[in-house]
């Protein structure tokens, strides 16, 4: 093994601190790209002892921590908001996404690290779905946290359907969407902003 080449690895991917995310929104909602991952791993863990998930948890664990690595040698992280904002259209998010894995995979021989983000990507796995789940939900939270300083950011309607369809392959986690959403709506009610009926849950556990 090339532990040089492994300790610049660690070193290229610890851009990823300071990575920010949420670049075109008012700072109180900025993070980096490592705090998200961080959160999201250790979600993926509670939530899988706490409701018995069906999934091989330390790939699961894995998937967490490199789902977001395509960041690391970008400038800023562009999200779903980014998209719907046309600051990024989603074919060259895909595209810098990609070059940049490739970029890695290749300076650093990490095939493996490659082939994971590509199952996150194309959510092949069950451990891939879920974690696109648990992905979403972060990123939830991290928006009612915000919104206790007073700031907001557009397309909260989408933010509040953001997880519907993913959550039916675990309905398992159902309770904890629902949980989240009730956080959410009191955000919106105390916002002045409409709550509107197709937000709840509407499917219940099997």
């Amino acid at each position: 093994m090339d532990i040089e080449n492994l300790l610049d690895f660690y070193n290229e991917v610890n851009k990823l601190k300071t990575t920010i995310r949420y670049k075109g929104t008012d700072d109180v909602f900025k993070e980096s790209t490592a705090d998200h991952s961080w959160r999201l791993a250790l979600m993926c863990m509670d939530l899988y002892e706490r409701y018995n998930v069906d999934i091989e948890i330390m790939y699961a664990v894995k998937l967490a921590l490199v789902h977001d690595l395509c960041e690391y040698n970008q400038n800023n992280d562009f999200t779903v908001s980014d998209v719907l904002n046309g600051r990024v259209s989603k074919e060259q998010k895909n595209k810098l996404e990609l070059e940049a894995m490739n970029d890695i995979a290749k300076k650093y021989n990490r095939n493996d690290i490659f082939e994971m983000w590509k199952d996150y990507e194309n959510h092949n796995s069950k451990e891939a779905k879920y974690i696109k789940l648990l992905d979403r939900m972060e990123a939830i939270l991290h928006i009612i946290d915000k919104l206790d300083a007073g700031k907001f950011i557009s397309d909260l309607g989408y933010i509040a359907i953001y997880c519907d369809e993913l959550v039916k392959k675990f309905p398992e986690l159902i309770p904890v969407l629902k949980g989240i959403k009730d956080k959410l709506k009191r955000k919106f009610l105390k916002a002045g902003i409409e709550w509107k009926a197709e937000y709840d849950v509407h499917y219940t556990e099997n």
